[in-house]
C-alpha cells in the first residue's frame, strides 16, 4: 500500500529501468463460440474445469508441490497446500518485483515496510480472527475448565494469543513515525508492504455468480467492500481478465483507475 511518492533519487528500490514499447498485435480471427475470458461461460462448471487443468499444468511443471495430484482450488486460496515448487517461487519473486514497477514507479522516500503476522498479545476479548495459540496451552486451558477449576481460563488464554493480521495497514502505521525520522519529519514520503493477510473469503454460490455475471458484462474491475473498510479504508479490487484481488486504500482508487485508462488509451 502507497501512501505517496515523488521525484527523486532512488535509495529505497532498484534503480528504474527502460520500460519497452507496447506493440499493437494484430487481430486474428477466432472461431465461432472463442470468448477471451473462458472462465466465465457456462457457470461454476466450466469455472472449475478450467481451474482444474490450470492447477494440473502448475502442478506437472513444478509450479507447485504436491502429492500424488493437484490439491483443488480452495486447498490453495486458504493456504492449505505443500508451497510452491521452484518455478513457483521464482513466479512469485517476478510477480511481486512486477508490482513494485507498475504501482511504485518513482521510489524517492517511499519506504519498504515489514511486520510480523500477527498482533502483539492482549487484543480484545470480542476481537475478530484467527489466534496463534500453541496446542498445549490451549489443551491445558480445556482440560483446566473441568477438571482444575484454578488454572487458566479459556477467556485468559485467548486474550493472550496474538491476532493473525487481516490487513497490512497496522504494520505500516506502527513504523511511521521511525520512517519519517529518515526524513527528518518532512512530507511528503511513502511506504509499500507485500505480504500476506489472514481473513475469510467467501465462497458462497451467489458470491461468485455475481461475479460471472459483472463479468460478463465487460466490467473491468469490481470493488469488494467488508466489514474491515468501515475501520480501515482498505478494499478488495478484482480485476475481471486476471480474476485476481489486490487490496487498496479506498483513497487510491480514483488515481489507480484513471492510470489504467490512460494507459488503455495509450496502447
Amino acid at each position: 500500500m502507497a501512501l505517496g511518492s515523488r521525484q527523486g533519487c532512488l535509495w529505497c528500490g532498484r534503480a528504474a529501468l527502460g520500460r519497452p514499447r507496447r506493440q499493437r498485435v494484430p487481430e486474428r480471427a477466432q472461431p465461432a463460440g472463442y470468448s477471451a475470458r473462458p472462465y466465465s461461460e457456462g457457470g461454476g462448471d466450466a469455472e472449475a474445469a478450467s481451474g482444474a487443468e490450470l492447477l494440473e499444468v502448475c502442478w506437472r511443471r513444478c509450479f507447485l508441490r504436491g502429492g500424488a495430484e493437484p490439491l483443488p482450488w480452495n486447498a490453495y486460496l486458504s493456504g492449505r497446500h505443500p508451497g510452491f515448487g521452484p518455478l513457483g517461487a521464482a513466479l512469485r519473486a517476478n510477480l511481486a518485483a512486477q508490482w513494485w514497477d507498475s504501482a511504485l514507479p518513482v521510489r524517492e522516500q517511499v519506504f519498504p515496510v515489514d511486520a510480523a503476522l500477527h498482533g502483539p498479545p492482549g487484543a480484545p476479548r470480542d476481537a475478530q480472527g484467527l489466534r496463534l495459540l500453541h496446542p498445549e496451552t490451549l489443551r491445558d486451558a480445556l482440560q483446566g475448565c473441568g477438571q482444575n477449576p484454578g488454572g487458566p481460563a479459556l477467556e485468559e488464554v485467548l486474550g493472550a494469543a496474538g491476532v493473525l493480521r487481516e490487513s497490512l495497514l497496522p504494520g505500516i502505521l506502527a513504523q511511521y513515525v521511525s520512517c519519517l525520522e529518515l526524513v527528518n519529519r518532512r512530507l511528503p514520503c511513502g511506504f509499500a508492504q507485500i505480504g500476506v493477510c489472514f481473513h475469510s473469503v467467501p465462497e458462497n454460490e451467489q458470491h461468485n455468480k455475481n461475479l460471472t455475471r459483472y463479468d460478463e458484462m465487460s466490467i473491468p474491475f469490481t470493488v469488494l467492500i467488508s466489514d474491515g473498510t468501515l475501520e480501515n479504508g482498505v478494499v478488495q479490487l478484482r480485476n475481471r481478465d486476471t480474476t485476481m484481488k489486490e487490496m487498496m486504500h479506498i483513497s487510491r482508487l480514483k488515481d489507480f483507475l484513471t492510470k489504467y485508462v490512460t494507459s488503455a488509451k495509450n496502447v
